[in-house]
């Protein structure tokens, strides 16, 4: 899961006196604009040279983005409930659990190994790292429309 956090200064503070709810309701909904955006960006990105490639369009579909607002602080987040997921994103060594080996088919041919290092693959650091300025740009031009 990745989160965008906005975390207030003091300039915003004093934003924040003079508009607490208007303010706040146009920074969320600005963070839903941006992470909407980030969660877009993640989808289109299966398939496309040098990432992840989708077999069942599975993993692509579960990606969800959300806000959620805690104190003073509004968090964009953006996740997959497949289970597979974190291993495509950062990588790891996969064992077999319930049998001395894992066996799978490659091409024509089955194998049987005691582990598999799958290398990270991210789908949903990119989506974030990647399009951060248009993110701002997405937050800060939906909170100037809605204060005027």
């Amino acid at each position: 899961m990745f989160e965008i956090i906005i975390k207030t200064d003091p300039k915003s503070i004093r934003m924040l006196d003079d508009y607490p709810r208007d303010f706040r309701e146009a920074l969320v909904k600005g963070v839903r604009k941006a992470t909407y955006f980030a969660e877009a960006q993640a989808k289109k990105s299966f398939g496309k040279s040098g990432h992840l490639k989708s077999r069942s369009g599975h993993l692509r579909r579960s990606i969800k983005s959300r806000v959620k607002e805690m104190s003073k602080n509004i968090i964009g987040e953006l996740s997959s409930d497949v289970i597979y997921a974190a291993i495509h994103e950062y990588g790891g060594i996969i064992r077999a659990k319930n049998a001395p080996y894992l066996k799978f088919k490659i091409g024509n041919r089955w194998v049987q190994v005691k582990k598999v290092f799958i290398p990270p693959r991210p789908y949903l650091r990119p989506a974030f790292e990647d399009n951060l300025r248009k993110m701002e740009t997405i937050i800060t031009d939906t909170v100037a429309k809605e204060l005027n």
